[in-house]
Parts: structure tokens; sequence; C-alpha cells
């Protein structure tokens, strides 16, 4: 069985800079079967079950974009060739696509929901106190 530094290092041979941020600190592995590796640079997570062979890296899909939403338009349970993940133009322009449509992520929208509920339950309560 191979550990989980041997299979951050494997993933760091095909793909030496995160395909979303080009962060080079590397990966951290997870998983009972270490079939996903998350981004230490901006959190985006990927999954293969390639990951533990210790072979050759055939292909990957990005299991959770990364922690600021970049690549949520990306995301997907659908494998992709690891060439499509190196092609760094290409996926810039995703990324810058999906800043200029303002594409929001879950979080982002429950971030938001709960601030704006926050901000209503400490107005009503400012206005009870001064009302």
């Amino acid at each position: 069985m191979v550990s989980q530094a041997e299979v951050a290092a494997s993933l760091c041979r095909y793909l030496p800079q995160c395909p979303l941020c080009g962060a080079s600190e590397g990966y951290a592995i997870s998983g009972i079967s270490k079939t996903y590796a998350q981004c230490i640079g901006c959190g985006a997570k990927w999954m293969s079950s390639d990951f533990p062979k210790f072979k050759e890296i055939n292909e990957m899909s990005l299991y959770e974009c990364a922690d600021d939403g970049r690549g949520i338009s990306l995301e997907s349970i659908r494998m992709r060739p690891i060439s499509f993940w190196k092609d760094w133009a290409f996926i810039q322009r995703v990324l810058e696509d999906e800043r200029t449509r303002g594409v929001q992520t879950s979080k982002e929208k429950r971030a938001r929901q709960r601030f704006e509920r926050s901000f209503m339950e400490n107005h009503n309560k400012i206005v009870d106190f001064v009302g």
C-alpha cells in the first residue's frame, strides 16, 4: 500500500502546479483509499482512482472547487484526462469567464444568506433598543 506522501509526490510529478491557482505547495491526500488530493494553496479538491495506484495518473475530476469559489463551473463527477487539467491557458479562460459572469458557489450563497440574516437580526435589536 502506498503512503499519502508517495501519492502526493506522484501527483506533483503530473501537476507540479495546481490547475486552478497555480500554487506549487503540493497536495494533501485524503480518503481511505487515498483517492482525494486537496491543493494546499487554494483548497480545491481533486478525485481519481489513479492516485493510489502509484502508476500513471490518466484522469481525475474536480471534486470541490477552491475555497474562494474558483473552478465551480469545472466541478463535476465527470473524469477528465490529465492533459485537460494541464492546459493552463484553457483553465484560466474558464476561471476568467466565471469571474465575469459572477458565478457563486453554494458556500458563498450560504455565507451571504447568514450575513443578511445576522444583519437583519442585529438591526431589529437596535430598533427595539432605541424604540
